[in-house]
């Protein structure tokens, strides 16, 4: 019959084994766990992306025609579907010219501001956006976002 001292090999060996193999658990989960963030954040913004280009596609004849009304009721039944997405059109100037959210109308972004500072931070605008270049995370409300920025090149 065995008895289990407390200082006996048998009880060090299988304790420290036990430490290592909690030990090893604790780390490979964090590591998975921050891989698994990385991976989901990727496809978030390539999903994100691949949004931004429908949505240009669906709405650049009403651009190219100039069919403000039609924009606007396009924008408006677009973020009517979707509770979480909002549109934002603004022109050359940083003035928000049409939005799912009328407040924002009329209003002018700062260049200097979150959204505007990767393509304005030289206080001149930049040529081409890379779309590796085109998203950023913040929160809004207390809720993680994911903006995109879709410029409308002449």
């Amino acid at each position: 019959m065995w008895r289990w001292r407390k200082n006996s090999l048998t009880v060090r060996l299988t304790g420290t084994l036990i430490l290592s193999l909690a030990l090893l658990l604790a780390v490979t989960a964090v590591v998975l766990v921050t891989l698994q963030k990385r991976l989901a954040q990727g496809y978030a913004r390539i999903n994100g992306l691949t949004l931004s280009e429908t949505l240009y596609a669906a709405l650049h004849s009403t651009m190219l025609a100039n069919d403000r009304a039609g924009l606007h009721a396009s924008v408006r039944s677009i973020t009517e579907r979707s509770g979480n997405l909002r549109i934002r059109i603004l022109n050359k100037e940083g003035d928000i010219v049409f939005s799912s959210s009328p407040a924002e109308v009329g209003k002018r972004l700062d260049p200097r501001s979150e959204a505007c500072y990767g393509c304005h931070a030289a206080g001149k605008p930049m040529e081409r956006l890379r779309a590796g270049d085109r998203t950023r995370t913040f929160t809004m409300d207390g809720t993680p976002a994911l903006g995109i920025i879709k410029p409308i090149e002449n």
